[in-house]
Protein backbone atom coordinates (compact mmCIF):
# COMPACT_ATOMS: atom_id res chain seq x y z
CA UNK A 1 0.00 0.00 0.00
CA UNK A 2 1.03 3.23 -1.07
CA UNK A 3 1.92 5.55 1.93
CA UNK A 4 -0.50 8.45 0.71
CA UNK A 5 -3.14 5.50 0.55
CA UNK A 6 -2.14 4.28 3.99
CA UNK A 7 -2.61 7.82 5.42
CA UNK A 8 -6.27 8.46 3.79
CA UNK A 9 -6.73 5.01 5.24
CA UNK A 10 -6.10 6.02 8.64
CA UNK A 11 -7.56 9.73 8.36
CA UNK A 12 -10.86 7.65 7.14
CA UNK A 13 -10.45 5.45 10.12
CA UNK A 14 -9.96 8.13 12.98
CA UNK A 15 -12.55 10.34 11.51
CA UNK A 16 -14.90 7.20 11.70
CA UNK A 17 -14.01 6.56 15.08
CA UNK A 18 -14.76 10.39 16.49
CA UNK A 19 -18.56 9.84 14.79
CA UNK A 20 -19.16 6.66 15.99
CA UNK A 21 -21.75 7.32 19.08
CA UNK A 22 -23.39 4.56 21.62
CA UNK A 23 -27.25 3.45 21.58
CA UNK A 24 -28.71 5.36 24.60
CA UNK A 25 -30.47 2.20 25.19
CA UNK A 26 -28.35 -1.09 24.36
CA UNK A 27 -24.89 0.79 24.00
CA UNK A 28 -23.88 -0.52 21.23
CA UNK A 29 -22.14 1.39 18.74
CA UNK A 30 -23.29 2.55 15.70
CA UNK A 31 -22.62 5.96 13.01
CA UNK A 32 -25.77 7.81 12.63
CA UNK A 33 -25.61 7.03 8.93
CA UNK A 34 -26.75 3.67 9.38
CA UNK A 35 -30.12 4.54 9.53
CA UNK A 36 -32.94 4.82 7.62
CA UNK A 37 -35.47 7.21 6.88
CA UNK A 38 -37.18 8.33 10.41
CA UNK A 39 -39.20 11.27 9.21
CA UNK A 40 -42.21 8.94 7.84
CA UNK A 41 -42.57 8.26 11.58
CA UNK A 42 -43.12 11.87 11.82
CA UNK A 43 -45.06 12.58 8.73
CA UNK A 44 -48.28 11.72 10.21
CA UNK A 45 -48.70 15.09 11.69
CA UNK A 46 -48.86 16.81 8.38
CA UNK A 47 -50.76 13.90 6.19
CA UNK A 48 -53.27 13.62 9.49
CA UNK A 49 -56.64 15.56 7.63
CA UNK A 50 -54.97 16.34 4.74
CA UNK A 51 -52.70 19.15 5.83
CA UNK A 52 -49.91 18.83 4.10
CA UNK A 53 -51.11 20.53 0.76
CA UNK A 54 -49.41 23.36 -1.14
CA UNK A 55 -48.82 27.11 0.55
CA UNK A 56 -50.73 28.04 -2.27
CA UNK A 57 -53.71 25.84 -1.81
CA UNK A 58 -53.70 26.71 1.69
CA UNK A 59 -53.33 30.54 1.20
CA UNK A 60 -56.55 30.39 -0.64
CA UNK A 61 -58.06 28.48 1.11
CA UNK A 62 -57.88 30.33 4.33
CA UNK A 63 -58.57 33.68 2.64
CA UNK A 64 -61.68 32.89 2.08
CA UNK A 65 -62.23 31.75 5.47
CA UNK A 66 -60.88 35.45 6.35
CA UNK A 67 -64.03 36.61 4.48
CA UNK A 68 -66.69 34.40 5.88
CA UNK A 69 -65.01 34.93 9.41
CA UNK A 70 -63.01 37.86 10.64
CA UNK A 71 -62.44 36.96 14.02
CA UNK A 72 -59.09 37.57 15.45
CA UNK A 73 -58.97 33.60 16.77
CA UNK A 74 -58.67 32.40 12.87
CA UNK A 75 -55.39 31.61 11.74
CA UNK A 76 -54.81 33.78 8.94
CA UNK A 77 -53.06 32.39 5.47
CA UNK A 78 -49.20 33.77 6.45
CA UNK A 79 -49.85 32.04 9.61
CA UNK A 80 -50.73 28.53 8.49
CA UNK A 81 -48.24 28.87 6.23
CA UNK A 82 -45.43 29.24 8.78
CA UNK A 83 -46.76 26.78 11.04
CA UNK A 84 -46.74 24.38 8.32
CA UNK A 85 -43.10 25.34 7.86
CA UNK A 86 -42.49 25.55 11.41
CA UNK A 87 -44.11 21.38 11.72
CA UNK A 88 -41.54 19.97 9.09
CA UNK A 89 -38.53 22.30 10.38
CA UNK A 90 -38.85 20.26 13.97
CA UNK A 91 -40.31 17.24 12.42
CA UNK A 92 -36.23 17.39 11.21
CA UNK A 93 -34.78 17.46 14.43
CA UNK A 94 -36.83 15.30 16.16
CA UNK A 95 -35.69 12.64 13.36
CA UNK A 96 -31.93 14.07 13.85
CA UNK A 97 -32.04 13.82 17.43
CA UNK A 98 -33.16 10.23 17.44
CA UNK A 99 -30.75 9.23 14.76
CA UNK A 100 -27.99 10.44 16.95
CA UNK A 101 -29.10 9.07 20.06
CA UNK A 102 -30.12 5.68 19.38
CA UNK A 103 -29.23 2.32 16.86
CA UNK A 104 -30.99 1.83 14.02
CA UNK A 105 -32.72 -1.46 15.66
CA UNK A 106 -33.49 0.68 18.86
CA UNK A 107 -34.61 3.80 17.11
CA UNK A 108 -37.33 1.86 14.97
CA UNK A 109 -39.06 0.99 17.70
CA UNK A 110 -39.30 4.67 18.68
CA UNK A 111 -43.04 5.24 17.32
CA UNK A 112 -45.67 8.33 17.88
CA UNK A 113 -49.08 6.52 18.43
CA UNK A 114 -51.23 7.82 15.87
CA UNK A 115 -54.22 5.34 16.02
CA UNK A 116 -56.26 3.25 18.61
CA UNK A 117 -56.63 5.59 21.47
CA UNK A 118 -59.04 7.87 23.43
CA UNK A 119 -57.74 11.69 22.73
CA UNK A 120 -58.95 13.10 26.06
CA UNK A 121 -57.56 10.59 28.45
CA UNK A 122 -55.01 7.98 26.41
CA UNK A 123 -57.20 4.75 26.89
CA UNK A 124 -55.93 2.24 24.52
CA UNK A 125 -57.85 0.17 22.55
CA UNK A 126 -58.03 -3.46 21.27
CA UNK A 127 -57.94 -2.27 18.17
CA UNK A 128 -54.76 -0.31 17.40
CA UNK A 129 -55.85 0.55 13.92
CA UNK A 130 -58.95 2.31 15.16
CA UNK A 131 -59.40 6.09 14.67
CA UNK A 132 -58.76 8.33 17.64
CA UNK A 133 -62.20 7.92 19.01
CA UNK A 134 -63.81 8.98 22.75
CA UNK A 135 -63.87 6.11 25.31
CA UNK A 136 -67.57 5.50 27.32
CA UNK A 137 -66.04 7.22 30.17
CA UNK A 138 -64.69 10.31 28.12
CA UNK A 139 -68.33 10.34 26.20
CA UNK A 140 -70.07 10.31 29.16
CA UNK A 141 -68.31 12.44 31.83
CA UNK A 142 -65.74 15.31 30.88
CA UNK A 143 -62.12 14.47 32.46
CA UNK A 144 -60.43 16.78 35.24
CA UNK A 145 -58.09 18.08 32.59
CA UNK A 146 -58.82 20.42 29.23
CA UNK A 147 -56.21 18.52 26.93
CA UNK A 148 -54.18 14.87 27.34
CA UNK A 149 -51.39 14.32 25.10
CA UNK A 150 -48.83 11.72 25.01
CA UNK A 151 -46.14 10.83 22.77
CA UNK A 152 -46.73 6.56 22.94
CA UNK A 153 -47.33 3.53 24.76
CA UNK A 154 -45.35 2.14 27.52
CA UNK A 155 -43.33 -0.63 25.33
CA UNK A 156 -40.09 -1.31 23.79
CA UNK A 157 -37.58 1.00 23.51
CA UNK A 158 -39.74 3.79 25.09
CA UNK A 159 -40.62 1.59 27.95
CA UNK A 160 -36.67 0.89 28.57
CA UNK A 161 -35.39 3.96 28.14
CA UNK A 162 -38.21 5.47 30.58
CA UNK A 163 -37.10 2.69 33.06
CA UNK A 164 -33.63 3.57 33.04
CA UNK A 165 -34.22 6.89 33.88
CA UNK A 166 -36.92 6.53 36.26
CA UNK A 167 -34.96 4.23 38.79
CA UNK A 168 -30.89 4.57 37.38
CA UNK A 169 -30.83 7.95 37.14
CA UNK A 170 -29.57 7.66 33.12
CA UNK A 171 -28.46 11.57 32.88
CA UNK A 172 -28.73 10.05 28.43
CA UNK A 173 -31.75 8.51 29.08
CA UNK A 174 -33.14 11.83 30.44
CA UNK A 175 -31.40 14.01 28.26
CA UNK A 176 -33.19 11.81 25.07
CA UNK A 177 -36.15 11.69 26.64
CA UNK A 178 -36.56 15.15 27.91
CA UNK A 179 -35.65 16.21 24.68
CA UNK A 180 -37.82 14.26 22.55
CA UNK A 181 -41.10 15.09 24.58
CA UNK A 182 -40.25 18.80 23.78
CA UNK A 183 -40.26 18.33 20.23
CA UNK A 184 -43.49 16.31 20.58
CA UNK A 185 -45.22 18.71 22.35
CA UNK A 186 -44.50 21.97 20.05
CA UNK A 187 -44.98 19.57 16.85
CA UNK A 188 -48.38 18.52 18.25
CA UNK A 189 -49.39 22.53 19.50
CA UNK A 190 -49.05 24.06 16.13
CA UNK A 191 -50.75 20.85 14.18
CA UNK A 192 -53.53 21.00 16.48
CA UNK A 193 -53.91 24.57 14.97
CA UNK A 194 -53.62 23.92 11.87
CA UNK A 195 -56.58 21.53 12.07
CA UNK A 196 -58.71 23.68 14.19
CA UNK A 197 -57.77 26.83 12.61
CA UNK A 198 -56.98 28.45 15.86
CA UNK A 199 -54.05 30.03 17.24
CA UNK A 200 -51.88 28.78 19.98
CA UNK A 201 -52.74 29.22 23.34
CA UNK A 202 -50.15 28.30 25.48
CA UNK A 203 -49.73 27.10 29.05
CA UNK A 204 -48.84 30.31 32.07
CA UNK A 205 -47.12 27.66 34.21
CA UNK A 206 -45.26 24.25 33.94
CA UNK A 207 -45.96 21.12 36.52
CA UNK A 208 -43.98 18.49 36.79
CA UNK A 209 -45.77 15.51 38.75
CA UNK A 210 -44.52 15.76 42.58
CA UNK A 211 -42.85 12.53 44.22
CA UNK A 212 -43.65 12.70 48.20
CA UNK A 213 -40.80 13.61 50.64
CA UNK A 214 -40.15 10.20 51.72
CA UNK A 215 -40.45 8.57 48.11
CA UNK A 216 -38.07 11.61 47.12
CA UNK A 217 -35.75 10.98 49.80
CA UNK A 218 -35.39 6.90 48.93
CA UNK A 219 -34.73 7.27 45.23
CA UNK A 220 -32.74 10.36 45.38
CA UNK A 221 -34.41 12.14 42.47
CA UNK A 222 -37.82 12.77 40.80
CA UNK A 223 -37.41 11.70 37.40
CA UNK A 224 -40.68 14.14 36.22
CA UNK A 225 -38.58 16.98 38.03
CA UNK A 226 -35.81 16.57 35.92
CA UNK A 227 -37.46 15.77 33.07
CA UNK A 228 -38.92 18.88 33.35
CA UNK A 229 -35.56 20.61 33.19
CA UNK A 230 -34.68 19.32 29.91
CA UNK A 231 -38.16 19.63 28.48
CA UNK A 232 -37.97 23.49 29.55
CA UNK A 233 -34.25 24.25 28.45
CA UNK A 234 -34.86 22.48 25.14
CA UNK A 235 -37.88 24.85 24.15
CA UNK A 236 -35.69 28.22 25.00
CA UNK A 237 -33.42 26.56 22.69
CA UNK A 238 -36.49 25.91 19.97
CA UNK A 239 -38.03 29.00 20.55
CA UNK A 240 -34.69 31.03 20.02
CA UNK A 241 -34.09 28.64 16.69
CA UNK A 242 -37.63 29.82 15.32
CA UNK A 243 -37.36 33.65 16.27
CA UNK A 244 -33.91 33.91 14.19
CA UNK A 245 -34.95 31.89 11.47
CA UNK A 246 -35.76 31.86 8.02
CA UNK A 247 -38.74 30.18 8.29
CA UNK A 248 -40.80 33.53 9.62
CA UNK A 249 -42.50 36.05 6.81
CA UNK A 250 -41.88 39.23 6.97
CA UNK A 251 -44.90 40.68 7.76
CA UNK A 252 -44.81 38.00 11.13
CA UNK A 253 -42.32 37.76 14.05
CA UNK A 254 -42.63 34.33 16.07
CA UNK A 255 -43.16 35.72 19.65
CA UNK A 256 -40.98 33.49 22.19
CA UNK A 257 -44.13 32.56 24.88
CA UNK A 258 -43.51 33.17 28.06
CA UNK A 259 -43.19 29.89 30.08
CA UNK A 260 -42.51 29.74 33.99
CA UNK A 261 -41.70 26.31 35.79
CA UNK A 262 -43.16 25.57 39.22
CA UNK A 263 -41.69 23.06 41.39
CA UNK A 264 -42.52 23.78 44.98
CA UNK A 265 -46.88 24.72 44.66
CA UNK A 266 -48.47 21.16 43.34
CA UNK A 267 -47.43 19.02 46.57
CA UNK A 268 -48.13 15.16 47.07
CA UNK A 269 -49.39 14.90 50.77
CA UNK A 270 -49.61 11.39 51.66
CA UNK A 271 -46.83 8.53 51.13
CA UNK A 272 -48.45 5.71 49.12
CA UNK A 273 -46.99 2.16 48.07
CA UNK A 274 -45.04 2.35 44.74
CA UNK A 275 -47.34 2.70 41.62
CA UNK A 276 -45.67 0.20 39.94
CA UNK A 277 -46.15 -2.50 42.70
CA UNK A 278 -50.28 -2.12 42.86
CA UNK A 279 -52.75 -2.87 40.31
CA UNK A 280 -55.20 -0.73 38.72
CA UNK A 281 -57.81 -1.08 41.37
CA UNK A 282 -55.36 -0.37 44.39
CA UNK A 283 -53.83 2.40 41.94
CA UNK A 284 -57.02 4.13 42.24
CA UNK A 285 -57.37 3.67 45.41
CA UNK A 286 -54.59 4.35 47.14
CA UNK A 287 -54.04 8.03 45.27
CA UNK A 288 -57.07 9.10 46.28
CA UNK A 289 -57.05 12.98 48.16
CA UNK A 290 -53.19 12.63 47.56
CA UNK A 291 -52.40 16.00 46.56
CA UNK A 292 -52.57 19.64 47.84
CA UNK A 293 -51.75 22.84 45.40
CA UNK A 294 -52.01 26.36 46.57
CA UNK A 295 -51.35 29.76 44.46
CA UNK A 296 -53.00 28.15 40.99
CA UNK A 297 -55.30 31.21 40.62
CA UNK A 298 -56.52 31.30 36.98
CA UNK A 299 -53.31 29.51 36.11
CA UNK A 300 -53.02 27.51 32.89
CA UNK A 301 -51.22 24.34 33.99
CA UNK A 302 -49.19 21.92 31.65
CA UNK A 303 -48.90 19.36 34.19
CA UNK A 304 -46.03 16.74 33.10
CA UNK A 305 -45.40 13.03 34.24
CA UNK A 306 -43.50 10.15 32.48
CA UNK A 307 -46.06 7.34 32.59
CA UNK A 308 -49.86 7.11 32.92
CA UNK A 309 -51.95 3.65 33.19
CA UNK A 310 -55.02 4.14 34.84
CA UNK A 311 -54.84 7.92 35.21
CA UNK A 312 -55.63 8.07 38.67
CA UNK A 313 -52.75 9.94 39.78
CA UNK A 314 -53.26 12.64 36.84
CA UNK A 315 -57.06 13.14 37.94
CA UNK A 316 -56.16 13.39 41.55
CA UNK A 317 -53.30 16.24 40.77
CA UNK A 318 -55.60 17.92 38.15
CA UNK A 319 -58.02 17.74 40.80
CA UNK A 320 -55.74 19.70 43.61
CA UNK A 321 -54.75 22.02 40.69
CA UNK A 322 -58.28 23.20 40.07
CA UNK A 323 -59.17 23.34 43.49
CA UNK A 324 -56.40 25.68 44.33
CA UNK A 325 -57.74 27.81 41.27
CA UNK A 326 -55.86 27.17 38.24
CA UNK A 327 -58.23 27.87 35.07
CA UNK A 328 -57.28 25.05 32.42
CA UNK A 329 -55.21 22.07 33.19
CA UNK A 330 -53.60 20.32 30.10
CA UNK A 331 -51.44 16.78 29.94
CA UNK A 332 -48.73 15.94 28.96
CA UNK A 333 -46.88 12.61 29.30
CA UNK A 334 -44.17 10.27 27.24
CA UNK A 335 -46.05 6.81 27.46
CA UNK A 336 -49.03 5.32 27.88
CA UNK A 337 -49.55 1.99 29.66
CA UNK A 338 -52.23 -0.83 29.23
CA UNK A 339 -54.85 -1.13 31.99
CA UNK A 340 -54.90 -4.69 30.99
CA UNK A 341 -51.19 -5.44 32.13
CA UNK A 342 -52.09 -4.33 35.69
CA UNK A 343 -54.82 -6.26 36.74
Amino acid sequence: MKLIDLICEISTQTFSLFRERRCVLCHIPFHPREHSQLSQEYSQYMTQNNMQKDLQDIERENMQDVEQDMTQNILSASSKNQYTLIVEYIQKLATQHIQSNLCPECAAEIKVKEKGFCPLCGELFADKHMAPTLCANCARTKPAWNSFLFFGTYESSIREILLKAKFKNSNSSLYFLGKLLAYFWVISLHTQSLHNNTHIKYPSHIIPMPLHNRRLKERGYNQCIELTKIFVKELDILFAKLQDSKLQYSELQYSKPKLTVDYSNLMRTNFRQAQSELNSKERILKVKNAFAAKNMQDRHILLIDDIATTNSTLKEASYALHKAGAAKVDILILAKASIFSHK
